[in-house]
């Protein structure tokens, strides 16, 4: 999984003049990342053939639901890393503020899923189910604040 995201993280900062191959690497790149979280998911969750007949609709869900603040996320990097060597103050603010509001997002919407996933299964499985995300998001996080430089100035 670290080689997948450190080739999307690559291509999603490289040069524009290959838009249209570099976003078609991109979309197989989120298949296969997503298709990868989804067998970490299954092995880790460990459920019952009906509890996984209820869960995987709903985690589907879910997923399409991330993969719009994944985007923004995306975008948010894509800009930095266009804007990286001739960083303004605005420019910082306004990331710093995306930032911000980016992680609100997903906040926001974890919550709204635990209701939902409280439906389908019981309170210990829906805390194992955001135990496991939160873990497959650090790993990715980790390897994606490895690459992206820190913003220079004082």
């Amino acid at each position: 999984m670290k080689k997948t995201i450190m080739a999307m993280l690559i291509l999603a900062i490289s040069a524009p003049m290959f838009a249209q191959s570099q976003t078609d690497v991109m979309e197989m790149t989120r298949d296969v990342i997503r298709t990868e979280r989804k067998a970490l998911v299954a092995a880790n969750m460990q459920l019952t053939d009906a509890e996984s007949k209820m869960f995987w609709p709903v985690y589907n869900e879910y997923q399409d639901e991330i993969r719009k603040i994944a985007d923004r996320r995306l975008e948010l990097l894509q800009s930095y890393a266009y804007a990286y060597e001739n960083l303004t103050e605005t420019q910082a603010e306004a990331f710093l503020q995306e930032s911000m509001d980016i992680q609100k997002a997903k906040l926001e919407l974890q919550q709204t899923f635990v209701p939902k996933l409280r439906k389908v299964l019981s309170p210990k499985m829906v805390a194992r189910f955001f135990q496991i995300d939160r873990k497959l998001d650090a790993i990715i996080e980790y390897d994606l604040v490895g690459e992206i430089p820190l913003v220079r100035g004082k």
